[in-house]
Formats: structure tokens, C-alpha cells, sequence
């Protein structure tokens, strides 16, 4: 099956930290913990994309343009935030 060839992508002490920013940082809000380091987690392992359906705290352009700065400063790479939908519009 298709998911099978997508590696699992582990928790960790430096994601906790960035998902931890994330909310300090007013990036994403409090009550959104778990969206924050769904985020992190994927930046720490230096992906490049985060799919989505969470349009409330993820799938924005304000969102991805403060994260990306966050990153920016933190020395982490720029990730794009998008929906399938919106990856398979762009052509996947």
C-alpha cells in the first residue's frame, strides 16, 4: 500500500521544545498543543511538507508565513503547509 513507503516519524526532546515555541510564540494557540507539535515534529525531521485538514490552526497562509519566520530564526528549514486538496491542485 501506498502509506506503507512513508516512514512513521517519531516524537522527541527538540520537537516538544519547537511545539513549545509554537505556542509561546503566539504561532499557534494553547488549546492547540497537539497541532503545534504535529508541526514541530515535522520540522525537526526536516520535511519540507506538512499535509493537513486542521484549516483552523494549520492550513493558513498567516500561519505558514509565522512558522517559517519562527524557523527562520531557529535555524529549521521552511515548510509548506498544505491540504491534500490544495497539494493535488498544485499538481501534487
Amino acid at each position: 500500500s501506498l502509506i506503507q513507503d512513508f516512514p512513521v516519524l517519531e516524537n522527541s526532546p527538540a520537537a516538544e521544545r519547537v511545539a513549545k515555541k509554537y505556542i509561546e510564540e503566539k504561532i499557534i494557540p494553547p488549546n492547540a498543543f497537539n497541532d503545534a507539535l504535529h508541526l514541530a515534529i515535522t520540522v525537526v525531521n526536516k520535511k519540507d511538507i506538512l499535509l493537513s485538514w486542521d484549516f483552523a490552526h494549520l492550513v493558513n497562509s498567516k500561519v505558514e508565513r509565522k512558522v517559517n519566520a519562527y524557523n527562520l530564526i531557529s535555524g529549521y528549514s521552511r515548510i509548506r503547509i498544505v491540504s491534500p486538496d490544495g497539494l493535488m491542485k498544485e499538481g501534487g
